[in-house]
């Protein structure tokens, strides 16, 4: 994405690799797995998840976390990492933002111009110039195909505006601090419940779901979004498996690691993440 580098950097702490859980019972939260055999299974399955993750050559790191028990399990999270397409999500959110203080329209044709076309995922960089696409139609794209020109459209619209907390996130995160944005997002600490609903849809509905997703059971909701980084084989899938009693917020970020070893311990979040749907 045509994104600069032009806010502060987040420097990375290198050594702290740690594997926390957490369960919430009540207003107390402990440390731990408390005597639940439950409690104390997931916590094997959770280790055998982080040992599959050291097991490969590069870094990783996964959250995932019932948004309702507050229950989580989590490791590596101070890491920073190139965000990629993961940035996407600020920029919709900032667009939501603008069309709730009345600045956008959903229904606000855009045109094609030479500055946002990029090439990569999507389908807008063959189109031409001065093609006009409603806001809605540019978000959709940016969601479900992780299209570059697209977001680079909005973004020019926007004036480069971003989710008033997050001005520091550039093109560089910790999965913490992505994943703490995500779920403010969620409880709607930045935009109404209609369009977090809304841009949830839309996450719904991707051309990407050979990550997480192939771990979940079938059926399954999963709202999310991808980012690949080639140049350091960075490769990501954050969102969330959209369950009325537990729903919960998954993510997996990754550095120097090949596709396919992505792809298979992506599967085994997703199979931990079912595990705790039942």
């Amino acid at each position: 994405m045509k994104l600069r580098r032009w806010l502060l950097f987040i420097p990375a702490l290198l050594g702290i690799v740690f594997v926390l859980y957490r369960v919430n019972s009540g207003n107390e939260e402990v440390a731990g797995v408390g005597d639940s055999p439950v409690l104390q299974e997931r916590k094997k399955e959770f280790s055998y998840l982080v040992e599959k993750m050291r097991s490969i050559p590069g870094t990783q790191s996964a959250l995932i976390k019932n948004l309702k028990t507050h229950e989580l399990y989590e490791y590596n999270t101070e890491y920073t990492y190139d965000t990629a397409s993961l940035m996407k999500v600020f920029i919709a959110v900032s667009v939501l933002q603008h069309v709730e203080k009345g600045n956008l329209s959903l229904d606000e044709k855009l045109p094609i111009i030479e500055d946002a076309v990029e090439p990569g995922t999507g389908i807008l960089q063959f189109e031409d110039l001065g093609s006009e696409y409603a806001v809605s139609e540019l978000l959709e794209l940016a969601m479900k195909k992780s299209d570059n020109t697209a977001i680079n459209m909005l973004l020019l619209k926007i004036n480069r505006e971003y989710v008033d907390d997050f001005t520091f996130i550039q093109n560089t995160s910790t999965l913490r601090k992505f994943t703490d944005f995500m779920e403010n997002f969620y409880n709607e600490k930045y935009v109404s419940d209609s369009s977090v609903k809304y841009l949830l849809g839309l996450m719904t509905v991707t051309d990407f779901d050979d990550r997480i997703h192939t771990g979940l059971s079938e059926g399954t909701l999963f709202a999310h979004k991808i980012g690949n980084w080639p140049t350091n084989n960075s490769w990501h899938d954050c969102g969330f498996v959209l369950d009325d009693k537990n729903p919960l917020l998954v993510c997996l970020m990754s550095e120097g690691t090949e596709y396919q070893d992505f792809l298979t311990v992506s599967e085994t979040v997703g199979n931990f993440a079912a595990k705790l749907l039942q």
